[in-house]
């Protein structure tokens, strides 16, 4: 049977689920792909730590170089990320000519076109699927769905941290301080959660989609971005109780005219019966749209070491059996590379402190309300209106002078919601 050596970089909780799936399956990878994966040596920066798993004695070292010069490592799997990662260790496995699978989205969105070019030009292969969903197979998705079909929108729910945070705000009242301690409590936060509660991670995330789905390559400081800093649990309730679910939704779509793609993350009302507003906790849900197929919606454990392994240890099949191959991630255009600022959404849900006459002061300035709810049924304090689609311009001349108001906008069709806001019908 062949035999392949593999090479783990990064011993960290990610690592660690590597090494303990490819204990736990070994025999079934054998019967079910006909290889054998060998773990041949694991790199970390500090192998004093003690660890949960445990390696056989002289495995784990803190030398790259060693790793990428021995001849038996043919695939190198890199579980650890980083602002220095792409060129300390994606970049000189790749020029070793080993084939690499990384769950480093943040090296993948900023290089990931220079990376690709390397593994093409050393014959190797580029495996990705862990950089954006984890368990969850969007990368395959798109990359069988963009060869025999035109892929027009994207839309998910791409951060288990921050999902979880906003099911726990919804269900349980917690406050964002609260749920963030709970989140890493269960090991779906990191001890720095600033990328995730700020948009950064779902904003590399959508930066990799939309360069797979659009054929657009899209520098991540110019998408659209807002993260859940500002979402209050009386927020979430005032949105349940009106038929919605905030989530912080990483959306794209083809422009028509030939421009950037329209891109956007940011908390969103996605309508209750949409499954994306069904993903609960850590997991994630991504909707492809296609012209012919219509709707793909994906959906499984977005965050946790065992989903990231599952997703890292298929790419690493793929390449040991020769069915690795390598994104075509495109580079950025030289002008802009997203729009953004023109987006319509299917409507917004203002929210505004009790008794600040918000439909009618929201009418006077040119927006339509469909529904008024004067308590934000029981949200605290606060009244409610949905309103109907407005461009982005009127919706801020029309809120911006409410004091204290909050505006979330609902999930537009463009990114598979509704074509026209139909909430639950709340008595005013």
């Amino acid at each position: 049977m062949k035999r392949v050596g593999v090479g783990l970089v990064g011993f960290g909780t990610v690592g660690q689920g590597v090494v303990r799936l490819l204990r736990d399956e070994a025999e079934g990878i054998r019967t079910r792909a006909g290889v054998t994966l060998e773990l041949r040596r694991v790199v970390d920066v500090d192998t004093r730590r003690a660890r949960a798993v445990s390696l056989p004695p002289r495995m784990l070292t803190d030398d790259l170089a060693g790793c990428l010069a021995d001849p038996e490592v043919l695939v190198v799997v890199v579980a650890v990320g980083g602002p220095d990662n792409a060129r300390g260790a994606i970049l000189p496995a790749l020029e070793a000519g080993k084939s690499v699978v990384t769950a480093d989205k943040a090296a993948i969105a900023a290089h990931g076109a220079f990376l690709a070019d390397v593994a093409r030009r050393r014959g190797v292969s580029l495996g990705i699927e862990a950089t954006v969903g984890a368990a969850v197979p969007v990368i395959r998705v798109l990359r069988a769905s963009v060869l025999a079909d035109t892929v027009d929108g994207v839309a998910g729910v791409v951060n288990g941290t921050t999902n979880f945070v906003l099911t726990r705000m919804t269900e349980e009242g917690d406050s964002l301080e609260e749920a963030l301690a709970e989140a890493r409590a269960r090991g779906f936060a990191e001890a720095d959660p600033t990328d995730d509660l700020d948009g950064w991670d779902s904003v590399r995330k959508l930066a990799i989609v939309a360069g797979l789905a659009f054929g657009a390559g899209t520098r991540v400081e110019e998408i659209p971005r807002a993260g859940i800093r500002a979402v209050r649990p009386e927020h979430c309730r005032a949105a349940r109780a009106l038929g919605y679910a905030v989530r912080l939704v990483a959306w794209g779509r083809r422009d028509s005219r030939g421009g950037p793609p329209v891109l956007r993350v940011e908390p969103t009302l996605v309508p209750a019966a949409d499954p994306l507003a069904a993903v609960r906790n850590e997991e994630n849900a991504i909707r492809v749209t296609c012209r012919a197929a219509g709707d793909l919606t994906l959906a499984g454990r977005g965050a946790g070491a065992m989903p990231t392994a599952h997703a890292l240890l298929s790419d690493a099949l793929d390449a040991a059996t020769g069915r690795g191959s390598v994104p075509g991630l495109p580079l950025p255009p030289p002008g802009r590379s997203a729009a953004g600022d023109d987006s319509v959404p299917a409507g917004r849900l203002v929210l505004a402190p009790e008794g600040s006459g918000l439909a009618r002061k929201l009418e006077a300035a040119g927006l339509e309300v469909l529904v008024e709810d004067a308590d934000a049924a029981g949200a605290g304090g606060l009244e409610a209106a949905i309103t109907a689609p407005a461009s982005t311009s009127l919706a801020r001349r029309a809120t911006g002078a409410l004091a204290a108001a909050v505006v979330y906008p609902i999930l537009p069709a463009a990114a598979g919601g509704p074509s026209a806001p139909a909430p639950a019908q709340v008595e005013a």
